[in-house]
């Protein structure tokens, strides 16, 4: 897996607009979420101090900031679950949860854990980015892979 980033993903749903990020200089230094019972909004600091477009609502009640130190540490590993928007099983499919790991530490789970699971672990390289869908909520998301 040497050479370009490889796409793996996305989980959830298909509303809402595609988005992409990439880290620049392949670190993450830094990932903030605003969730509640779902991921409403996701955000990435890139290894060279460049901050991402905020992706989904910024109006969430909760607001997590995942330190990474990188690039000592990175990341290894994503899951999370993804389901209807609210709990009655109506609305659009989103990322209900979501987890992070890295060759250090676990951040998370945030959001609520119920719905359809998914996992990605990393065996060999790290995640360099991310991809999706977002509208009002974190409608999906991928990953973007790189040795």
């Amino acid at each position: 897996m040497s050479g370009d980033p490889i796409a793996v993903g996305p989980w959830g749903g298909d509303g809402g607009g595609g988005w992409s990020w990439m880290a620049d200089g392949d670190g993450i230094k830094q990932i903030i979420l605003g969730h509640e019972e779902v991921i409403r909004s996701i955000k990435f600091l890139g290894g060279s101090g460049g901050f991402s477009n905020e992706f989904g609502s910024p109006s969430s009640s909760k607001i997590d900031q995942i330190q990474i130190a990188w690039p000592d540490e990175y990341l290894t590993s994503i899951s999370g679950t993804f389901g209807r928007r609210w709990k009655n099983q109506n609305g659009h499919v989103v990322v209900r949860s979501i987890q992070f790991n890295t060759n250090a530490r676990s951040y998370g789970p945030y959001g609520s854990t119920d719905g359809t699971a998914f996992s990605l672990p990393v065996k060999q390289g790290k995640i360099v980015g991310f991809h999706g869908r977002c509208g009002a909520d974190l409608d999906s998301i991928g990953v973007y892979l790189k040795n």
